[in-house]
């Protein structure tokens, strides 16, 4: 795939936009009204592996994580890991899809059938995937600024059902009951950035990318955040915990008067939005690693049938929504050497690779 030209604030929209598509269809509030601790300690957990993540692309100028792993790990180990990462990357796009219809179908549209929902999506993405790279982009710009405004809008609304008793008794959970959900938290949202490697790349050279990229972080960790700050204020740490996405109940207690009230219908776009781009990233970051198994320029070939796949196999990744849990376990802990190991791995490779290559040119005659 030819690369195309990519604005700096369109990278950034894409990273916060990619990264808000989790955080409002998450179901994990064990800590109660110790989540938002929960967050800031996994966002500073974070931070080294996402400095990992944008040294990646500082060493390896235009290449992609598949290109990266192939160069890196040698022509056979290369492919062993370029497949296990695009099956991760479809099994993590179809579990998301999941997650999303999940959410609309519970809260929204109880007599629509998930197919349906999912197939929306999946469509959606499809187009956008058709329309190349550029169009993504531009989607995302234009979609930043209107799901920031409802944000906006969401939250100067919930002020007077605020109440600032509900923090309290700070640091009442346990400790492993803390841990556990840091990793989480960790794992799903913040390490999935790592799909962002087999993306960024394909935009021509950008010296600003890795500002772009850190800047989008910092504005979804923001957002995330005070977006869990409120729902723990409008509901309490118990009624927090007890709702399996409790975004959409805070909006549903919000109302000025009469008049503005059942705001969930602005927060179900606001997530709508995040999902159709976070799974087409998905899509095009699988299907560019199909292409490098198979030794073609890219994936757009796949893109369709990829998609569609995903959207069906959602339907059957887990039963009903009380599973959702164990299935997140059990998939965070296959994640890690996706999210951390193998990219750590590479990162000492490809320091060791441009050191030797300096020590050549230095000693050349």
């Amino acid at each position: 795939m030819s690369k195309v030209r990519l604005t700096t604030f369109q990278i950034f929209c894409i990273s916060v936009l990619f990264w808000e598509g989790s955080s409002l269809v998450s179901i994990r509030h064990a800590t109660k009204q110790d989540h938002w601790l929960a967050l800031l300690m996994a966002g500073v957990i974070f931070l080294p592996l996402l400095l990992v993540f944008m040294r990646l692309l500082k060493m390896n100028p235009g290449k992609t994580l598949f290109d990266i792993i192939t160069e890196r790990f040698g022509a056979l180990f290369g492919k062993i890991v370029v497949a296990l990462y695009t099956l991760y990357i479809f099994i993590f796009g179809a579990l998301f899809i999941r997650n999303y219809t999940q959410a609309v179908t519970i809260i929204a549209l109880p007599e629509t059938p998930q197919l349906m929902v999912s197939l929306m999506c999946c469509v959606s993405g499809i187009y956008l995937l058709k329309k190349g790279l550029r169009a993504i982009g531009r989607f995302s710009a234009l979609f930043f600024l209107v799901t920031t405004a409802v944000l906006i809008f969401t939250l100067i609304t919930a002020v007077p059902s605020l109440n600032t008793d509900y923090l309290y008794p700070m640091l009442a959970t346990p400790f492993h009951k803390m841990a556990e959900e840091v990793s989480a938290i960790f794992s799903f949202p913040f390490s999935e950035a790592v799909i962002l490697l087999a993306v960024l790349p394909f935009a021509k050279t950008n010296p600003n990318t890795n500002k772009a990229f850190f800047g989008g972080f910092a504005a979804a960790y923001l957002i995330i955040l005070v977006i869990a700050l409120r729902d723990i204020l409008v509901l309490g740490g118990n009624a927090f915990s007890s709702f399996y996405f409790p975004s959409f109940e805070s909006a549903n207690f919000t109302k000025i008067g009469q008049f503005i009230q059942r705001l969930e219908a602005l927060t179900l776009g606001f997530v709508l939005i995040s999902s159709i781009l976070k799974f087409t990233l998905c899509v095009f970051a699988g299907c560019q690693g199909l292409a490098k198994l198979v030794n073609m320029p890219d994936g757009q070939v796949f893109f369709a049938p990829a998609a569609l796949m995903c959207s069906v196999f959602s339907l059957f990744i887990y039963g009903q929504i009380s599973e959702l849990q164990t299935g997140l376990q059990l998939i965070q802990a296959v994640a890690l050497p996706f999210q951390v190991l193998f990219p750590i791995a590479l990162f000492i490779c490809s320091a060791i690779a441009l050191h030797m290559k300096k020590s050549r040119q230095i000693n050349a005659p």
